[in-house]
């Protein structure tokens, strides 16, 4: 019974998303590009952890990982853009 429960839940618990393989990514900038894939599913990850800061605990994690700078220029642009919509509609809701 013990380990039923602890399986169902660990089934609720946010699962930390997996960082894309070496060589997916073609350094083009596409609209479903692997890293803002990553990205987007990190700042999901960590708000679900600890909403305040979300993303600059992201920026700071990728930023290194992303080699082409047009690249990670894309990603943290489209990061950004979403964070704020984010962050106005939970203002929106809270009127």
């Amino acid at each position: 019974m013990l380990r039923l429960l602890t399986r169902r839940i660990a089934s609720y618990l946010p699962r930390r998303p997996m960082e894309p393989e070496p060589g997916l990514c073609c350094d083009e900038g596409c609209e479903s590009c692997v890293w803002l894939v990553y990205a987007n599913e990190l700042l999901d990850y960590y708000r679900q952890k600890t909403p305040h800061g979300s993303l600059d605990k992201v920026k700071n994690e990728i930023i290194d990982k992303i080699e082409s700078p047009s690249v990670k220029a894309f990603v943290i642009g489209e990061l950004e853009m979403a964070a704020k919509q984010f962050d106005d509609l939970s203002k929106l809701r809270k009127k």
